[in-house]
């Protein structure tokens, strides 16, 4: 059979052929003329070249967490200041006269209805007030407004307190003492203040007799 010329030949191996690769040909198919070798040709394939290293996957980084502090808004409270209470002043008594003349009286006690409190601001010597004969018994006079009083004005009968004070108040539940005494004598007694005082109400308390009987006053004058 002819040997086809620089490439193949065919033989027969248990009636068939067989193709065999010239050594020549091989030869020829890794070398050039000049020698060099010849790369074998590149292909691509699904991951780069062929031949050529497989490129590792870039490692998958992922992002840090980032912890956020929750907004916190600072909220101050302030709180009020106290008001400050208003100054009672008072009206002013300019013509200076008895601030107490036919006001309401009201008392602890009264001997008999001859002699009711009322008789110690009608501006009449001759009529008087007589407490009950025991101790203590407060008179009070309300002025039907608040005042700058400066003195109070006893007219003791012979039944006079030994020892009581005066109080002034501006609603009839808070009292302050502008005067005490455990020297107490009939007759008249003026009890002057150190400055002009607010007031509304201002009571005579009795809290010992000069005798077996009551607290007796002829006049209660506020100026």
């Amino acid at each position: 059979m002819p040997v086809i010329a620089g490439a193949l030949a065919l033989g027969a191996v248990g009636g068939g052929f067989v193709v065999s690769r010239d050594k020549n040909a091989a030869a020829e198919d890794s070398t050039t003329d000049s020698g060099n070798q010849i790369a074998p040709t590149d292909r691509e394939t699904a991951t780069g070249l062929a031949g050529s290293p497989v490129p590792s996957a870039a490692p998958s980084i992922e992002p840090a967490p980032v912890s956020v502090s929750p907004t916190v808004t600072a909220t101050t409270t302030t709180k009020p200041s106290p008001s400050a209470s208003p100054t009672v002043t008072g009206r002013a008594n300019t013509a200076g006269a008895n601030l107490a003349l036919h006001k309401t009286a009201t008392t602890s006690s009264v001997e008999s209805a001859t002699w009711p409190a009322s008789a110690a601001v009608d501006g009449d010597m001759e009529s008087r007030w007589s407490s009950g004969f025991a101790d203590p018994q407060w008179i009070t006079v309300d002025l039907g407004a608040v005042w700058a009083i400066n003195d109070v004005r006893l007219a003791w009968e012979h039944a006079y307190a030994l020892h009581y004070r005066v109080d002034i108040s501006l609603d009839a539940r808070h009292w302050s003492t502008v005067y005490k005494t455990t020297a107490g004598t009939d007759g008249p007694r003026e009890i002057r203040l150190s400055a002009a005082t607010p007031a509304r109400y201002v009571r005579m308390y009795g809290t010992k007799r000069v005798s077996q009987y009551g607290f007796s006053l002829q006049e209660f004058e506020v100026h």
